[in-house]
């Protein structure tokens, strides 16, 4: 079944869980109904870039301040399915920014993909490339050496053939 957000109240990608634990979704509400999706941080990173080319082409930059709390995800999050592709672009006629989520199918599966498609103002797609942008900086900080995440104990860097650990 496909979905179609014409007009959302809400649009978000955000976390729950502590660093290195954290599980990443896509949520859109409209009329008191809310779709979550599961996606990946790449897939959210992804999304906060490709908003701000975007956002650029029509020479706006992501909001510089938004409120969190309206950003956070809408309880009770309970994912549709998980995230494959998910497409951006934008209808310079209508002003509106469209995100397409394909759902990830095994190729074991012989179906065809559920979709979201859901339509945004202007406001909602700087809000949510600053938010999204903001969500993944929230993670462990990366290892200068490697670009792997760093624990809170510490962090053997393969870069330094396992010999240098350091915080």
């Amino acid at each position: 079944m496909d979905i179609e957000l014409s007009h959302p109240d809400h649009l978000t990608a955000d976390f729950v869980g502590e660093p290195g634990q954290r599980t990443f979704y896509l949520q859109a509400g409209e009329s008191g109904d809310v779709v979550s999706v599961l996606v990946e941080k790449p897939q959210v990173a992804a999304l906060a870039d490709l908003l701000v080319r975007l956002l650029a082409g029509v020479g706006v930059e992501p909001v510089r301040a938004w409120d969190i709390v309206a950003m956070r995800l809408r309880e009770p999050v309970t994912p549709r399915w998980r995230a494959g592709a998910i497409g951006v672009g934008i209808d310079p006629q209508l002003g509106r920014f469209v995100l397409e989520v394909s759902e990830l199918v095994p190729e074991e599966d012989d179906r065809e993909p559920e979709q979201v498609r859901i339509w945004a103002s202007e406001e909602q797609a700087r809000t949510l490339a600053a938010h999204a942008r903001w969500a993944v900086e929230q993670g462990r900080p990366t290892c200068r050496f490697c670009g792997l995440p760093i624990d809170p104990e510490g962090h053997t860097c393969p870069r330094m053939n396992g010999d240098a650990r350091h915080p």
